[in-house]
């Protein structure tokens, strides 16, 4: 009587041949985002470096008129802030790049931008706490000048509603500038997220399961889940045909 051999329950193809490589969805995620942000930094800074240098050495006082003289300078101190924000946002750009591309040096990439925007941030917001306080100080004298000669003093609650003006205006936009980069911090120091970035390491795991498959040949199955070793584990692109001792042409990943 023949014996008829059980089929075998997750038995590992016999056939050499790419498998469908399931990749995490937030590099990706973030990748976008940071291009997003990077391209909109970069024209919004850039318009606004050019209008604050123009009132700045230009001779036009647009700003309150509790500056005074002052305007110009904080006109030109304001051009230099957009300038480091332009760089600051040419960084996120080349940054959600790299990302996009699974380039491991991407998350360093994007550790520098978030500590470098939180200090431009800290440093935008020390930059309007004083142009704020100037503009503050002009009004009050003016209105208790005014007050003085009238005999009427400064309006009741002047005061407080200047410092709520401050507020509202130094303290939100720091929360937004601020918010990006303490998200890309968190996430790229969870568990989860450093256990992808390390498979993005060229070809030395296999890009399905992760399997260490350093020392096999090009092309040679994977013996833990079966997979062809003929895809680069960097950014999954198709090695066939390439020499065992060229990078891979798309990320230039070295093979192990």
């Amino acid at each position: 009587m023949e014996q008829i051999e059980p089929a075998a329950v997750n038995a590992p193809p016999v056939v050499a041949g790419p498998l469908g490589v399931q990749r995490a969805a937030w590099p990706t995620v973030v990748g976008v985002i940071s291009v997003v942000l990077g391209s909109l930094g970069i024209l919004k800074n850039a318009c606004g470096g050019v209008s604050s240098f123009a009132q700045g050495f230009g001779g036009m006082n647009l700003g309150p008129p509790a500056l005074g003289g002052q305007y110009s300078l904080w006109m030109v101190i304001t051009g230099v802030l957009s300038l480091v924000s332009l760089a600051v946002s040419g960084w996120l750009l080349w940054a959600g790049v790299q990302l996009l591309k699974r380039r491991k040096k991407s998350v360093a990439l994007h550790r520098g931008w978030a500590w470098t925007r939180i200090g431009v941030a800290l440093l935008e917001a020390a930059a309007g706490a004083a142009a704020q306080s100037a503009v503050m100080s002009g009004a009050m004298a003016a209105g208790g000048g005014a007050g003085g000669a009238g005999g009427g003093g400064a309006p009741a609650g002047m005061d407080a509603m200047l410092i709520a003006v401050a507020i509202v205006t130094i303290a939100l936009p720091l929360i937004i500038a601020l918010t990006y980069p303490v998200v890309v911090l968190a996430l790229l120091s969870r568990p989860w997220a450093k256990l992808e970035v390390e498979r993005w390491s060229g070809l030395r795991t296999c890009p399905a399961c992760g399997y260490d498959t350093r020392g096999l040949p090009l092309g040679a199955l994977c013996p833990e889940c079966g997979a062809a070793r003929n895809r680069c584990g960097s950014c999954g692109c198709d090695l066939s045909g390439q020499l065992p001792s060229a990078p891979c042409p798309e990320c230039r990943a070295l093979r192990a």
